[in-house]
This record gives structure tokens, C-alpha cells and sequence, in this order.
């Protein structure tokens, strides 16, 4: 089992990304910015766990990655 880190995962491209690796049982974590409403639905389908994070701030992001901890992989999906 791996630990799953996917930015922009609330919907569109990320939520399907959550989703598929939370399906093959991977620890998943995904970061979104604004749509509280959106994250905690893929949250709750999945089983992944939403941080709330604007990936073009650096110390949100190490924030982030300081609360999750080792990282096997990482999908940069967020649009900036």
C-alpha cells in the first residue's frame, strides 16, 4: 500500500485519480483549495482524506506534506 498524494483532486481529472487509487486500497491524500463541498464528497466516497491547501503557497505545501509524511507518489494536478 502506498501513500497517495494527488493536488487538484476534487474533482474532474483529480477525483478520478482519488478514486481509482483509493480503489486498489493505496492511503490517499488529496489537496484542494476552494470547494469545501466538493472534496468532502470525494472524501467520503473514497475513503481519501481532503487537506484543504493553495498548492502556490509554498509554506501551505509544506505544511501539507508535513502532516501526511512519506510520499511514494504524486500526481501535481492542480491548475494554477
Amino acid at each position: 500500500m502506498a501513500n497517495v498524494i494527488i493536488t487538484g483532486g476534487s474533482r474532474g481529472i483529480g477525483a478520478a485519480a482519488v478514486t481509482q487509487f483509493a480503489a486498489k486500497g493505496h492511503r490517499v491524500f488529496f489537496l484542494y483549495e476552494k470547494n469545501h463541498t466538493a472534496a468532502q464528497a470525494v472524501a467520503e466516497k473514497t475513503g481519501a482524506t481532503a487537506l484543504c491547501c493553495d498548492v502556490s503557497d509554498g509554506a501551505a505545501v509544506t505544511a501539507a506534506f508535513q502532516k501526511i509524511g512519506d510520499v511514494d507518489i504524486l500526481i501535481c494536478n492542480a491548475g494554477i
